[in-house]
């Protein structure tokens, strides 16, 4: 029998769009999905003899007929985008409703000419309710000088933003965003 691919918009919640709502009786062993939500995209495989305990987006059970058939989460893909002409002074790299998850994996590379150059990761976490964050950054050494820009995560008006700001003109900051 040929497997199944589908596309959903959401995890749980039993409306059409939602990974749950697929009659576990339609549903063969390693059938595929993909879910679009919050900018993210969430690939799953069909185990049809798991059994695990529901745990969204991890591990999502069909409403209708679930057996053991489970959902897995195999890979959660990301967001890509960029700014890729940073000026000087701050400028809003990334930005999303900071109700959309508890943390975020930012990688990056940055840019200036292609003598001035460097790969990172920025890790945030934040809380909606009392409007604070924290955040860290790991990188490679700079190839040539990239002191001239920093990153930075604040929330401002309901959103989480990653900011760059840049002493001098022309700086590329590319990101792909994982958001839990």
């Amino acid at each position: 029998m040929s497997k199944t691919r589908i596309i959903r918009y959401d995890f749980t919640g039993g409306a059409a769009n939602a990974l749950d709502s697929i009659d576990g009786a339609n549903l063969l062993d390693l059938d595929e999905a993909h879910v679009y939500n919050s900018g993210n995209v969430y690939h799953y495989v069909l185990e049809a003899a798991s059994g695990a305990t529901e745990n969204s987006p991890y591990v999502i059970a069909p409403d209708a007929n679930p057996g053991t058939k489970r959902w897995i989460l195999y890979q959660a893909a990301g967001t890509y985008g960029g700014n890729t002409d940073v000026d000087t002074g701050t400028e809003t790299v990334d930005s999303f409703p900071d109700t959309a998850g508890d943390g975020c994996v930012w990688e990056y590379s940055v840019k200036k000419t292609v003598t001035n150059t460097r790969f990172g990761y920025v890790q945030a976490t934040w809380n909606s309710t009392l409007n604070t964050v924290e955040y860290t950054e790991m990188c490679t050494p700079d190839i040539g000088d990239t002191t001239g820009l920093t990153l930075t995560v604040d929330i401002n008006s309901g959103n989480v933003r990653f900011l760059a700001t840049a002493t001098s003109d022309n700086w590329s900051v590319k990101f792909l965003r994982r958001l839990l």
